[in-house]
């Protein structure tokens, strides 16, 4: 054998010492990753955007794999957890599908109505109210030609269907006059049709909506006279 072909035997020795080398340190900084992220779970993930309370079609929804330790606890994990289920409210493409995102279709009978209404998020929700609970909804009015300013439970135990995302809803302040922006939540309730009318009316013309919780087995019901408080004096605004 003549030095050329030695070089180039030696030269090929190398290569194939340098591949080992390089295939085990990428072995290795594999295996290192994988025992820092752990081991891998399905979730379902959203391909396309979806509509509160509208069937999910499976071309929707994909199951990929991501490290248990980022892996939301309460994830869906199998498309098949989706059966029957409607989402809550509007969720974007790309967000990974928790239990509380998703419901049971909403049951609306006859003479019902679904109706949503957008309520001032610190006055009318303030993080305690919550899907499937009873509230009274309560307006507040401005006097107006002579007659007393008031507040007035205008429905009484009705039942959150649906929360949604909070909104800024821009506009003029009518105290001063002055632009304001305000952050509202979408509330959606099912509602027989006198309600949805007297809840559309308020929510148009009411100065304030607020809601007010109810206990879950609080049945009672108010009287018209007890439903209005009109403090004795208060003039027309």
């Amino acid at each position: 054998m003549n030095p050329r072909q030695r070089r180039g035997v030696l030269l090929i020795v190398l290569s194939v010492v340098g591949a080992v080398a390089v295939v085990l340190a990428v072995s290795g900084y594999v295996a290192d990753v994988g025992r820092q992220v752990g081991p891998m779970e399905p979730v379902v993930r959203l391909t396309v955007d979806v509509r509160a309370f509208e069937a999910i079609p499976a071309e929707a929804v994909e199951v990929v794999e991501m490290p248990a330790r980022w892996k939301p606890p309460l994830a869906l994990t199998s498309a098949a957890d989706l059966q029957g289920r409607v989402p809550a409210t509007d969720l974007p493409a790309g967000t990974l599908l928790e239990a509380g995102d998703v419901t049971a279709p909403p049951e609306i009978g006859e003479g019902q109505r679904q109706i949503a209404i957008l309520v001032d998020a610190e006055t009318g929700v303030a993080g305690n109210i919550g899907v499937g609970d009873v509230v009274d909804v309560v307006a507040t009015r401005a006097g107006f030609d002579g007659e007393p300013a008031r507040s007035e439970i205008t429905i009484q135990g009705a039942r959150i269907l649906s929360i949604g995302t909070p909104q800024v809803e821009e506009g003029v302040d009518p105290a001063t006059g002055a632009f304001a922006a305000n952050e509202v939540v979408p509330i959606t309730f099912v509602l027989d049709t006198a309600d949805v009318l007297r809840l559309a009316y308020v929510e148009s013309f009411a100065s304030t909506v607020r809601l007010a919780l109810r206990a879950p087995d609080d049945d009672s019901s108010l009287d018209p006279p007890e439903r209005i408080y009109a403090p004795t004096g208060a003039g027309g605004a």
